[in-house]
């Protein structure tokens, strides 16, 4: 809405020409492809933050110590790695997927991104849940929701072609 339109307008029709405005059809489609472009964030950065807290403070001792957690060495250093380059793999592919490039290419190689970046969470998370929860394990545990986005995100990825083609 122009300056010029708002100061030509009556009080009451300068409500009605926003209200008009936010609710528009091309404003709804606006509110939609921004929902679809930032809405997968609220479910990366929380799980990457997670898992890279579990993660980082693990990397001095898993390459000089890799069994005193009491897990199998080669187990531990690959849940090190999973822990810390899965959280990467998932922000690198949001970014592609928040950029929404028109070459295909481009696109596959942010779905593959994420999907390994899920993998490696789900992963390390099963690993987890085997060694040091699986006795008192429960639908309430962090563990079982964290899993279930890094299932999410492994099953969605960043789905490419939506409808056989890309979105732009």
């Amino acid at each position: 809405i122009s300056i010029a339109f708002l100061g030509s307008c009556k009080k009451s029709s300068v409500v009605l020409a926003l209200a008009q405005c936010c609710t528009g059809p091309s404003n709804l489609a606006f509110i939609g492809a921004l929902h679809a472009r930032v809405s997968n964030w609220f479910l990366r950065i929380p799980i990457a933050v997670l898992i890279w807290s579990y993660g980082a403070p693990k990397f001095p001792s898993a390459l000089t110590e890799p069994g005193s957690y009491g897990v199998p060495a080669p187990l531990f250093v690959l849940n090190a790695f999973a822990e810390v380059l899965g959280p990467i793999a998932l922000i690198v592919g949001g970014v592609v997927e928040t950029w929404r490039p028109k070459n295909r290419l481009i696109a596959l190689l942010g779905d593959i991104v994420t999907r390994l970046g899920a993998f490696a969470i789900g992963s390390a998370v099963v690993g987890v849940i085997i060694y040091f929860y699986w006795e008192s394990l429960s639908i309430k545990s962090p563990h079982v929701m964290y899993l279930g986005i890094a299932l999410y995100m492994l099953l969605r990825g960043n789905s490419p072609w939506r409808g056989g083609k890309t979105e732009s």
